[in-house]
């Protein structure tokens, strides 16, 4: 009897709280479905705690009415904004594939954009693209990395970002990221990498992350794209340069027979594939990157001894060595003089400062190493 009478205490207890759950739920939900600019942020941060506090995980009720919200381009690009914020954090399987399929609707509509328009904040592609940069940056995040991280459709979906969606850079960084972190298959992250390699054709560099994720098992494929054209306006050049960042030594012959045919018709092309044979070249075999860090030698490519001390690292070269050749360069470098307006002064390093600052991101040189050469304060992300 008297547990009996317990149980209904705490039943009678327990359906009030619920009932005021739902009436929060519910009004919060009303508000944001009238919310007008002019109503200002603190209603809109009542509603999103509101949310985050009354709405169970995989209420789908509340996601259905919530969900028309995202998808109604005359709510306030802020209201949609929180919804999306508050549903990701509630979200079952269901909803975060709902949310998911959502985001590739958006990535449909951004790829239509056509060339004359842009990317606004107070447009509807440019609430689009901001909203799937904010769907990016929750992808890390429980729950729904918990539901859709390993899947294969996420790596379609975020692929599908980076070759057509203009969204901000910091969410597309953020993309490649998840890709190379997914615990999907390899074999499925390097479908992807392939098929970003395969869209930009005319790029003459890649993401590091891409570029971790091919190995020779991607060589076929970027060979075919490289072999399918001799007309320097159609060349894929993206496939060439992520070929020889790894070192396919059955391209280089090729980049320089089309380097010569490339040249007289526009001599940066041709250039560009004397470039990417150099890089196979200078790492064939590996030890061959020491000498020319080490080296005075100077190419007219910006950034080619930099590139080759990351990619001594890539390839597993000892950092004590890839750290005494730099040094070793370093010693051969001759500073010059400039006067400041106040009469001081000043030396410089030419090109030292930046691969200082390299040598201490990858870990190979010490803080103490290179006094003289000052390298610029990093600026904070904005």
């Amino acid at each position: 009897m008297i547990r009996a009478t317990a149980l209904t205490l705490i039943a009678s207890a327990f359906v009030p709280i619920c009932a005021a759950q739902a009436r929060g739920l519910d009004h919060a939900i009303k508000r944001l479905e009238q919310f007008q600019p002019a109503d200002g942020h603190r209603v809109l941060e009542e509603c999103r705690t509101a949310l985050r506090t009354d709405m169970d995980i995989g209420d789908f009720e509340a996601w259905v009415r919530l969900r028309a919200l995202l998808n109604d381009a005359a709510r306030p690009r802020l209201v949609r904004l929180a919804v999306l914020d508050a549903v990701a954090e509630k979200a079952d399987e269901r909803i975060a594939g709902d949310l998911a399929d959502l985001a590739s609707g958006w990535v449909a509509a951004l790829s239509t954009m056509r060339p004359d328009e842009s990317v606004r904040a107070d447009n509807e592609f440019g609430c689009k693209a901001q909203l799937l940069s904010r769907f990016v940056f929750l992808l890390e995040d429980a729950p729904l990395n918990e539901h859709l991280g390993s899947r294969s459709e996420t790596i379609d979906l975020l692929q599908r970002i980076i070759v057509d969606a203009p969204i901000a850079p910091r969410a597309g960084a953020q993309a490649y990221h998840l890709i190379y972190r997914s615990r999907a298959p390899i074999e499925r992250r390097r479908a992807a990498a392939e098929a970003i390699v395969a869209a930009h054709r005319k790029a003459q560099s890649h993401h590091p992350l891409v570029l971790k994720l091919l190995d020779r098992a991607s060589f076929p494929r970027l060979r075919e794209l490289v072999n399918r054209s001799e007309d320097p306006h159609s060349f894929h050049y993206g496939a060439a340069s992520a070929l020889a960042h790894l070192g396919d030594v059955q391209i280089k012959d090729r980049l320089k027979q089309l380097s010569e045919k490339f040249t007289p018709v526009k001599r940066n092309l041709g250039g560009i594939l004397q470039y990417f044979a150099w890089q196979i070249e200078v790492q064939d075999p590996a030890a061959k990157l020491l000498d020319f860090i080490a080296s005075t030698e100077r190419l007219e490519s910006v950034g080619s001894r930099a590139w080759a001390i990351r990619r001594a690292v890539e390839l597993g070269i000892p950092k004590e060595n890839i750290r005494e050749a730099l040094l070793e360069h370093a010693s051969k470098v001759e500073p010059k003089e400039f006067r400041q307006q106040s009469g001081r002064v000043v030396k410089v390093w030419p090109g030292l400062p930046t691969l200082k600052a390299e040598g201490i991101e990858l870990g190979i040189l010490r803080a103490d190493d290179l006094p003289e050469v000052k390298i610029p304060a990093a600026k904070p992300t904005p």
